[in-house]
């Protein structure tokens, strides 16, 4: 699917409705005309993603971020006790 805006356009909005609605954007064209221009971008289905909302890569409260957390810490403890 292919979508047509102009600079004048809220961007940032558009891009964060188009990711939370499951696409991935690409940019195809601009075509300047005078004071703004014309931006085409194709849509894609962005596969696994239909119903789940944006992740933030800045959620402190992110799961998998934790699990990582909680390896570190066993992986300290473990080269601990090998140097005792």
């Amino acid at each position: 699917m292919y979508v047509l805006f102009s600079t004048d356009s809220d961007l940032d909005l558009l891009g964060n409705l188009i990711r939370r609605a499951g696409f991935a954007a690409r940019l195809v064209a601009e075509q300047s005309i005078f004071i703004e221009s014309f931006i085409l971008y194709e849509l894609r289905v962005h596969h696994g993603q239909h119903d789940a909302p944006p992740r933030d890569p800045n959620d402190e409260n992110d799961e998998d971020d934790e699990d990582d957390e909680d390896d570190k810490d066993d992986n300290e403890d473990d080269d601990r006790k090998g140097r005792n």
